[in-house]
């Protein structure tokens, strides 16, 4: 599996450096720790947890030039011949009781404006078939589905509050 991620600043860490000054970042786009990102080791963990079995995978995150968001493409080859149609249900099964993740309708992508100010996750599926191929595409705003907004979900549940106490706020965008 091969992972491609886009961050705005807040995700790409706060220390400053030269990567993170507005005339570096301004109308660019770099990649950093391209397969050693320190979150590779539990997004490997989590999928092969998911999965049953261990998978190799490659992330390549991109600094890009905004403040909040993050998209990742990603890419797997399939084992076996399968429609759309039944990963874009299975998708919408699998997330049909999760209040904040959204399965965007076939031909709809996601991207970050679409999400920012909340604690949503965009996903879409797209199948390359003549490649065997699985795109599939997830945003969120890193500020709150990334740290903030996972923190007080899991506190909800913890306590055995409603998931979305807090947090159903709508995205800044349109």
């Amino acid at each position: 599996m091969i992972v491609d991620g886009k961050t705005g600043s807040s995700g790409g860490g706060k220390k400053p450096s030269a990567a993170h000054h507005f005339p570096e970042r301004n109308e660019g786009v770099a990649p950093y720790r391209v397969a050693r990102h320190q979150h590779l080791w539990e997004t490997v963990t989590a999928l092969a947890a998911v999965g049953g079995q261990s998978l190799q995978l490659t992330f390549v995150p991109h600094l890009v030039p905004t403040t909040r968001g993050i998209i990742c493409t990603c890419y797997a080859t399939l084992r076996e011949d399968v429609s759309a149609q039944q990963i874009q249900a299975l998708y919408e099964s699998c997330y049909a009781g999760e209040p904040f993740v959204r399965v965007l309708p076939p031909g709809l992508t996601p991207g970050p404006k679409a999400v920012v100010g909340s604690n949503l996750c965009d996903v879409s599926v797209v199948l390359d078939a003549p490649n065997r191929r699985l795109v599939m595409i997830g945003s969120i705003d890193n500020l709150l589905k990334g740290q903030a907004g996972v923190a007080v979900q899991n506190i909800n549940l913890m306590f055995g509050f409603p998931e979305t106490l807090g947090l159903e706020r709508v995205p800044f965008y349109p």
